[in-house]
Parts: C-alpha cells; structure tokens; sequence
C-alpha cells in the first residue's frame, strides 16, 4: 500500500479530515480519513465492593438526545493519555481519582479515523467540582455495575466505548488474576 496523493478536506477544532488516494494491490482507492488527537475513557468506580460505578447522562447532538455513558474526553495537544483522564474525570464527574489505572488502548473506528482511545480504572474516589464546559450537558449517574450489564443488554446504554469498558469491568470482577491487577 502506498499514497498517491492527500488531500485536507476539513480542518476543525478537534479533527481534520483527509481524502487520500492510495494505491493497494494495484488498485487506487480513495478513502476519507479523520485525523484525531485521541481521548481517554474513564470508568469511575465509587465503592468496589458494592460494584458501584459512576456513569453519565450526556447530551449529544449526534445521537438525537440524551445517552448514558462513561465520562471521556479528548486529549490536549501534548497531554497523556492518563493527565487526560485525570482531568476529564474532575471536569465531567466531579471527583478526582487517587488511583488511575490504564486497562488498555484501542482504535473506536478503526476503517475511518485514526482516533486511539485509553481505558482506564479509575478508584478511591474523592468528591470535588464538576466544571463542564459550555457545550456539555452531562448529569453524573451513580449505579450498580450488575444493572449497567443490564442496560447494556437491554439496549438502554447504546454507546460503544461503554459498552466496553461495562464489559472489561464486569470480566474484572469475574477474574481473580484481573482483580487482583487492578484493585489491590
């Protein structure tokens, strides 16, 4: 695979979106990409034992409404994946994590755009302010992890990245290996 050409489309605050063309198996292809900074995932848990999490209720525009989700945030040019979720965590929630623990990374929509995502655990939770930013929405939503498996099964929690990380912290829980990993 090679690239014949590139070609900015759209420059935006957060993404760019880009038409290459490139040259596969003797063929040229055109494909859009969007270009993003990356973001960091945050799956606040309030009391371990008890299994409780902290979620959200955002607004989004795309989706038509409302939607329940686990706090996240797009990195700031030259910030970690971590410092990002250190301070989405605070912004969003209103807590601070004393313990942020990074599960694992992974592309959201890996045919289209270049975005790579960090999950991270984040425990010992301390209550501070929430500071929102003047185009979010967002409601904290305390539940237990057992009733967010069911919403996500129920088709209640529709977003992708929480549907992930409800599912890694339900294996969590399940493994000794994994609990062990990330809550002792």
């Amino acid at each position: 695979m090679r690239v014949v050409s590139s070609k900015t489309v759209y420059k935006g605050r957060i993404f760019r979106l880009d038409k290459d063309i490139i040259e596969m198996n003797g063929n040229r292809i055109t494909r859009e990409i969007i270009h993003h900074p990356g973001s960091s995932l945050m799956i606040p848990v309030l009391d371990i034992k008890k299994k409780l999490i902290i979620m959200i209720e955002q607004y989004r525009y795309a989706a038509g409404g409302g939607i329940i989700e686990f706090p996240a945030g797009t990195r700031d040019k030259g910030e970690s994946y971590k410092t990002c979720a250190s301070r989405e965590l605070t912004e969003e929630i209103g807590y601070n994590a004393k313990k942020i623990r990074e599960i694992t990374r992974f592309y959201l929509a890996p045919g289209t755009m270049t975005e790579v995502m960090g999950m991270f655990l984040c425990t010992k939770l301390e209550k501070r302010t929430q500071t929102l930013m003047p185009d979010e929405k967002i409601r904290p939503y305390i539940t237990p992890l057992d009733k967010a498996v069911s919403m996500v099964f129920s088709g209640r929690i529709k977003d992708a990245k929480t549907i992930a990380g409800v599912m890694v912290l339900k294996n969590i829980y399940s493994e000794k290996k994994l609990y062990k990993k990330f809550f002792l």
